[in-house]
């Protein structure tokens, strides 16, 4: 087996998302500051519309070591992601792993 980094698995698992955060407070700032009022739906589309962007944005606006800039630009199209391939497979199987247990209906 592979010697991997799981403390660079670990921070992309975290950080991997960082864009929702980010995105919604400035999409609620956009609007309160046009005072366009948003409905709950309208805000959902919007973060999702652009929080990956975002997210890559800000990821590499900290200077962050490779490889954790490609991986999370890369983590849900671990396929064509070169050399971090198995990193951002792993930290979409977490996020995949993590989204079911949220949504899981329970008996």
């Amino acid at each position: 087996m592979l010697c991997r980094d799981m403390g660079v698995c670990y921070l992309c698992g975290l950080l991997h998302n960082i864009g929702k955060g980010v995105t919604l407070g400035a999409v609620h700032e956009v609007a309160q500051r046009e005072r366009i009022t948003l409905s709950a739906d309208d805000y959902d589309r919007l973060v999702e519309t652009f929080h990956h962007d975002i997210g890559v944005q800000v990821v590499n606006s900290w200077s962050l070591p490779e490889p954790v800039p490609s991986i999370i630009a890369r983590w849900q199209d671990y396929p064509s992601a070169g050399s971090v391939q198995w990193e951002s497979n792993v930290v979409n199987l977490a996020h995949l792993f993590a989204d079911f247990t949220l949504h899981e209906t329970r008996c």
